[in-house]
């Protein structure tokens, strides 16, 4: 909703940002899709998704927190409705699960790369 979206989440990224940043941590942000985002792919999805994730995004990155977007990842596979079990909404396969992981470790070693 847009008084979630506008008001709370915002108040949430600084809260988060600020209580990681104490920690002396980095705060990385991983976008998990739902089935439709990703396998029932109509224009009128995809729009919805591109809004919805622009107004998450946004107070992400205006505080220069770290994004892995799973939708992206799970989009470039063959076949991403096969990601879920079932093919159809809820959790991920083992394989959905292990291209996140992957993105994350390979972010992980990247950021350490560069320390």
């Amino acid at each position: 909703s847009d008084e979630i979206l506008g008001t709370f989440w915002p108040r949430l990224v600084d809260r988060m940002f600020q209580d990681v940043s104490d920690q002396g941590a980095e705060l990385v942000f991983v976008y998990l899709p739902a089935f439709r985002e990703v396998a029932e792919r109509s224009e009128h999805v995809a729009r919805n998704a591109e809004v919805l994730k622009a107004r998450v995004f946004e107070p992400l990155e205006e505080r220069g927190v770290a994004l892995i977007d799973a939708e992206q990842i799970f989009l470039q596979q063959p076949d991403p409705a096969s990601l879920f079990p079932f093919r159809i909404d809820g959790h991920y396969t083992e394989e959905g699960y292990g291209l996140i992981a992957d993105a994350i470790l390979s972010y992980l070693a990247e950021a350490k790369v560069a320390r």
